[in-house]
């Protein structure tokens, strides 16, 4: 029955008549009751056959069940679905189909567009343009995953949990990738790797194991959300781990693309330097985004009893999520489109690493002697 019409339904008091009179033992209904969204079904005891009926109005609905017999010491077992004109997807479920859909084609059509204007300089690119394609496919796989766990779902009720846990795992990896990304692209430019510790060290993947851990936990937590009837607070409770491993990967991140920023600086090196700040501040805006998203993701408007507001669930739990690691891929790809410059500076370091530290005199052609002009040529 509709949850709004539960209170209208039944009893407040007891469900079932009182002992001695003439209908005892049986489900009382009040009269005022709307007969046309209650589906009555009486359980006699035996298999029974399944007990169709048409559901007349829209919104969110109740299962109660109520044992108004003498038994005692029994099991009852059984399914309840319902077969919306859609399909059977929930209706808060129902836009997640087509969006997951559009974003595999989009994550393709990048990782096609990054292939082909990567190609030409495959021996010389950065590791951080290398892992650009493995999160773009990753992303693919993703969203691949889910719109066939989603398409199953309302096709045939089949809640296939495999494709679930396949594409959440996913996208975690693609979060990992992406977080990485900002680890190493602090260390392109690093000379000697032995002049700093490395920033994408053991510490950090301790802390990029146990930031998946949270967010999946996150991520089963909201995908059941409305079958176990979980509020905001019970969602903000559940992700304040996942926040606050967040925060440190990208503080973590941050701040050694300061450092080797500021390195870079000190050396005269101010293209170089460029591409680091440019990185700062994909960063930035990709942690001003996840909370942003995040916020909208424990209020979530769409989960209200307005069958009007059922849309925007699908957008604000999973379409904004997407939406911004989708623009933080896009401008993290910008800063280290592949070109002449850049992978001038990776063909320079890959054949010779101490060039790099003689400094501007070999960089401008600057040689009294004459002698290391001929030897660096």
């Amino acid at each position: 029955l509709p949850q709004a019409d539960f209170d209208a339904t039944f009893h407040s008091r007891s469900f079932c008549s009182p002992r001695g009179a003439s209908d005892a033992s049986k489900l009382t209904v009040r009269e005022t009751a709307s007969g046309d969204a209650v589906v009555l079904h009486a359980i006699s005891g035996g298999s029974m056959k399944p007990h169709e009926d048409a559901l007349r109005r829209s919104g969110v609905y109740v299962l109660a069940a109520a044992n108004c017999g003498n038994l005692t010491g029994f099991k009852v077992s059984g399914t309840v679905s319902v077969r919306n004109p859609h399909g059977f997807l929930p209706g808060v479920d129902y836009s997640k189909k087509d969006m997951y859909g559009l974003f595999f084609l989009v994550y393709l059509t990048i990782s096609l567009v990054w292939i082909r204007c990567s190609h030409r300089w495959m021996g010389r690119l950065f590791m951080v343009q290398r892992s650009m394609l493995w999160v773009c496919l990753t992303a693919a796989s993703e969203s691949a995953a889910m719109w066939l766990f989603y398409v199953l779902w309302n096709s045939s009720n089949a809640v296939h949990q495999v494709l679930f846990f396949a594409g959440s795992l996913f996208s975690l990896w693609k979060v990992l990738l992406l977080f990485r990304e900002a680890l190493l692209a602090s260390e392109v430019f690093r000379d000697d790797a032995g002049s700093a510790p490395s920033a994408c060290n053991a510490p950090a993947h301790l802390a990029l194991v146990a930031y998946a851990g949270a967010e999946f936990r996150f991520r089963l937590m909201a995908q059941f959300r409305t079958g176990y009837g979980l509020g905001s607070s019970e969602m903000f409770w559940n992700a304040l781990p996942m926040v606050a491993l967040g925060l440190l990967l990208f503080a973590w991140g941050g701040l050694s693309l300061m450092r080797e920023k500021q390195a870079l600086l000190d050396r005269n090196m101010g293209d170089r330097a460029s591409l680091l700040t440019q990185s700062q501040v994909v960063v930035g805006a990709a942690a001003v985004g996840a909370l942003a998203t995040l916020a909208l993701q424990l209020a979530d408007p769409g989960l209200s009893a307005d069958v009007g507001s059922w849309g925007l669930h699908g957008l604000i739990s999973d379409g904004l999520g997407q939406c911004v690691f989708a623009s933080v891929l896009a401008a993290a790809m910008l800063v280290w489109w592949p070109s002449e410059s850049k992978q001038r500076e990776s063909a320079s370091a890959a054949a010779c690493p101490e060039c790099q530290r003689i400094g501007a005199a070999m960089d401008s052609g600057e040689d009294p002697e004459g002698d290391l002009g001929r030897a660096s040529v």
